[in-house]
């Protein structure tokens, strides 16, 4: 079965990343403006002065001020161009050329990618029942609204006593909710409500568990992956349409229409 979703993992080259030495002195970063390619560090080595070594959109700070010879490294794992200062002589967003200022460029070999149309578009017909058949005591509920491309999901499932549980070993509900892109609906939360009693408006409870993703290949078919916190347990199954048939709304929503 085609899986739809999809990981980007990033990991720098330690073969092919540097290190880039900056020495600070009185009232002055060398270099102080620096070009790099992701998974390249930075080292700050203060060898003269009180000084400290700040991002001025506070991401990294070398610590407190210090006339010690400290030394500071960071890698930078995505392109970005950050502008840095120490905070004794200077302050965030002056010129680099008069001022106790740095500059870091980050920048990557890889080529861009021209945009690609995704092979399906989440849409209101999605909303139905699905479920997993090999599990078929549990499912999903789901309900879109395309007009902000948010998606709500009511899961039925049920626990057994293991020594990995989220719960006591009973028919169990929880929900989740969040925004949408395309064919994928990526890390939403999941609630766990509690305190309720059947048909009684009393107040209940609700608390994030973990974190949901749905991945939908055509109008029948998609993945699930599931993250809980407390217990750690993880997991992925394959979910299709409760009653075959219904994705007529879906269908005709995924095809453009004709102009004539």
């Amino acid at each position: 079965m085609k899986k739809i979703l999809l990981i980007i993992l990033i990991f720098p080259s330690l073969l092919l990343a540097e290190r880039h030495e900056v020495s600070i002195t009185n009232n002055q970063f060398t270099p102080n403006n620096l070009e790099i390619k992701v998974g390249d560090s930075v080292r700050w080595t203060n060898n003269q002065g009180f000084h400290d070594v700040k991002a001025d959109n506070n991401s990294f700070t070398s610590g407190p001020p210090s006339s010690a010879q400290f030394v500071f490294e960071r890698t930078f794992d995505s392109v970005e161009e950050i502008f840095y200062h120490c905070t004794v002589h200077s302050a965030p967003g002056r010129n680099i050329n008069a001022f106790m200022n740095g500059r870091i460029n980050v920048t990557s070999d890889d080529p861009v990618e021209p945009p690609v149309e995704p092979e399906f578009i989440i849409n209101q017909g999605i909303s139905g029942a699905w479920y997993f058949p090999e599990t078929s005591g549990s499912g999903l509920l789901l309900d879109i609204r395309p007009s902000d491309q948010f998606i709500f999901v009511a899961w039925f499932t049920y626990d057994e006593e293991s020594t990995q549980k989220v719960g006591v070993a009973e028919n169990r509900w929880f929900t989740a909710s969040g925004n949408y892109e395309n064919g994928l609906a990526n890390e939403i939360p999941i609630f766990q409500t509690s305190g309720g009693i059947f048909d009684d408006p009393k107040d209940v409870s609700s608390i994030q568990v973990g974190t949901m993703t749905l991945g939908f290949i055509d109008c029948n078919t998609g993945i699930v992956s599931y993250n809980f916190t407390d217990p750690v347990l993880s997991g992925e199954f394959p979910i299709q349409r409760v009653i075959p048939g219904t994705q007529q709304l879906c269908e005709d929503l995924s095809t453009p229409a004709i102009i004539e």
